[in-house]
């Protein structure tokens, strides 16, 4: 009975993430239709692993060292800035951190996705984290009042969004000139390895020309990243830091 039972577990279980991954690319496909119609009201696509599995990157910057070596490399970035944005801060957890080992600074959570906004409340609330703030909003409609900010960084967002020159376009605006920016994303490696959830996965010279379109490229660090295949890629992960114009 016990072995049916895992049977039947691991087969509604298999069955439910086929229907994930249908549904968001379909989602994924009508974003992408929608943008290409000249509708371009919606800047982020539905993302549905909050509701299903909670604040999960809270654990995952105590146990997975690839997630935590984003958040590492934003530590040694936040020495020389006052106020600091997040954008597609998620459940908050990178904030979180940040937030909790740079007291003295000011930090602005970014967030489109409802779920998300209310997990990161709720988990910065129970750290007793209160140098941070969680701003729900889609980067399209954000108050430019919230600025000017010394750092904007965004980790594991960019590949989500239907139009990236939409938040690369808002974080011109909000930073003050000559700070920071810090995009994070995984590079594309083959149609196969992209995740479902993804809009779009660059290549290296495509992510750098972009981010080029709006500010000054400094740095490019490639870290390694496991990919959906269960393999670890050593030079996958791209991180671009830059500074806006004029400087």
């Amino acid at each position: 009975m016990s072995y049916l039972f895992h049977s039947v577990k691991r087969r509604a279980s298999s069955l439910k993430k086929r229907t994930i991954a249908q549904v968001l690319a379909f989602q994924k496909a009508w974003y992408r239709l929608r943008h290409r119609l000249g509708n371009r009201s919606s800047d982020f696509i539905g993302f549905d692993k909050y509701s299903i599995i909670g604040a999960y990157h809270w654990q995952e910057i105590k146990a997975n060292p690839y997630y935590k070596q984003k958040a590492d490399f934003l530590t040694e970035s936040c020495s020389n800035s006052a106020v600091i944005a997040d954008f597609g801060c998620g459940d908050g957890a990178i904030i979180g951190l940040l937030a909790a080992n740079f007291v003295g600074k000011k930090f602005i959570g970014i967030e489109a996705d409802s779920k998300a906004c209310k997990l990161a409340y709720q988990m910065l609330e129970a750290n007793r984290i209160a140098n941070a703030t969680i701003i729900k909003s889609p980067f399209g409609s954000l108050r430019l009042d919230l600025g000017p900010v010394d750092l904007a960084y965004s980790m594991d967002v960019i590949e989500h969004l239907p139009d990236p020159d939409i938040m690369l376009k808002k974080m011109a605006s909000l930073v003050r000139p000559c700070g920071t920016i810090i995009i994070g994303t995984p590079l594309y490696i083959s149609d196969e390895l992209v995740s479902p959830y993804h809009v779009h996965e660059f290549e290296l010279k495509e992510l750098e020309s972009l981010i080029d379109k709006y500010f000054d490229v400094t740095t490019t660090r490639l870290l390694p990243e496991k990919r959906r295949d269960g393999k670890v890629y050593s030079e996958n992960f791209c991180i671009i830091t830059a500074s806006r114009r004029p400087c």
